[in-house]
Order: structure tokens, then sequence, then C-alpha cells
């Protein structure tokens, strides 16, 4: 009876480690659900299509709000995502794919779109769009007559960024004077004549 009290023993001391590193990683998972849980929240303020879904859009604007939802986005994504993360690179490892990894690209293409559309406030990169973010008036200019002008400059050129000027121009009713004397000349600036 001795020999099979010592059998046992340790087969009872590895299902003690098994369920203490269960209940640490169960643990772990409410820990980091709750901290992305409220870090949700403002993300969620923040969110420029949550605020028209709210009929709010506009409301909560701020310098810098742009920069704290891509920060508060990407510590939900990393801290939040982390046992994914990690169960990606063990998986790939071992070269078994499975419902770590699955996840943990489900949850890296959502991060990466956010970030794109968090930064891409004109399009160019979800839409193919060049438009203009901001105008920074002077002293002896308006952004109208500073817009005005600029789109004048590239009314004629093809360039995709000069197109989202004079877009920008139009959507703001502005009339541009035309512009003469341009030609399109093989990179170089307005067409201006560049040695050799």
């Amino acid at each position: 009876m001795e020999k099979n009290n010592m059998q046992t023993h340790p087969v009872q001391g590895e299902h003690k480690e098994h369920a203490s590193h269960h209940d640490h990683m169960v643990a772990d998972y409410k820990r980091r659900f709750k901290v992305c849980l409220a870090l949700t929240i403002p993300v969620l303020a923040l969110s420029p299509m949550i605020q028209s879904f709210l009929g709010i859009e506009g409301r909560i604007v701020f310098p810098g709000d742009s920069l704290l939802l891509f920060v508060l986005a990407s510590v939900v994504y990393f801290f939040g995502g982390w046992p994914f993360l990690k169960g990606l690179f063990t998986e790939a490892a071992a070269r078994r794919p499975g419902m770590m990894t699955l996840i943990a690209v489900a949850i890296s293409s959502a991060y990466g779109y956010s970030a794109a559309v968090v930064f891409d406030k004109t399009g160019t990169l979800t839409e193919g769009l060049f438009g203009v973010q901001g105008i920074i008036p002077s002293e002896n200019m308006t952004e109208d007559q500073i817009l005005r002008l600029a789109a004048s400059v590239e009314s004629l050129s093809e360039h995709p960024i000069a197109k989202g000027v004079v877009a920008e121009a139009s959507t703001r009713g502005i009339k541009v004077p035309p512009n003469g004397g341009f030609r399109a000349g093989g990179g170089c600036p307005s067409g201006r004549h560049c040695p050799g």
C-alpha cells in the first residue's frame, strides 16, 4: 500500500502544479481584460466613427486627440493581445498554427488597419486619395489666401498631391486664378529648365 501511495503523490503534485498554472493564467486574462475594458472607453469616445454614430461628431476634439487615440489603442492591442501574440510565435516555431495564431492574426490586422485610418486623415493610404490636412495662416495671409495661391500653382499639375490641393480649394468654394506658363517637365519643379 505504501508503494501505491508513493506513486500517486508525484502525479497529484503535477495536477496541483497544472491547476496552479491554470489559475494564474485565468487571473492574468481577467487582469488584462479589466485594464483593456477601462482603456476602451476613451478609445471609443475619441473614435470618429463612434462619435458620428452617436451624433456627437466633432465635440471631443483637441490637439493630439488622434495621437492619444493611437497610444491608447496600442496599449489595448499589445497589453491585451500579448498572450495571443506570444502564442502565435510559439505555434509558428512548432509549425502548428492554431487558435492563438488565428486570434493574433485577426487582432494584428484590425490594429494595422486602425493605425492606418488614425494617421490617414486625408485617405492617402486607405482610399488612395491625397488632401489637405490643415493650413497654418501667417500674419499676412489667411488660410483661404494661402490655399488659393497653392491651388493656382498646382492647378495644371498631374501630381496626386497637387490634385488634392486643388480639390480642397474647390470644396471651400475658392476661385483659383489661371496659372500661366506652366509646363510639365521631367522632374523639374514648376516647369523650370533643369540642367542635363
